[in-house]
């Protein structure tokens, strides 16, 4: 999907996207794939929420829609499930060097600024 430069390519990872919900619409994957084909091709932020707290319903210890789901809600400004989101992500790892990374931009973004810096 990252390496997707032109519009044909584009055009194509939504393409199979699409056909992997059809497929599997019940797939917590499926449904992070969805969500980051309409952040990072489409940048459509209200179908990106929906298919992240869908694949959050389906798998909710998945730290990728965690993640994910934590930046879109700092994005729209919805601090409460971004702050929610990645406290979830950090108790299920709270090794992983990403989760801390951008808690600390989620705190920062919020004016939290003493949480930032923990």
């Amino acid at each position: 999907m990252f390496q997707a430069n032109d519009a044909q390519a584009k055009q194509l990872v939504i393409e199979q996207t699409i056909r992997a919900l059809e497929f599997s619409p019940k797939s917590s994957d499926a449904n992070l794939a969805m969500a980051q084909t309409a952040l990072f091709i489409e940048w459509e932020l209200n179908k990106v929420k929906k298919y992240f707290l869908m694949a959050a319903k389906l798998e909710p210890n998945s730290i990728p829609v965690l993640h994910d789901l934590a930046v879109v809600a700092t994005i729209q400004g919805n601090f409460e499930l971004a702050e929610d989101s990645i406290k979830k992500a950090l108790n299920i790892d709270p090794g992983r060097f990403q989760e801390h990374y951008h808690a600390e931009w989620f705190y920062q973004v919020a004016n939290k600024y003493e949480l930032a810096l923990k």
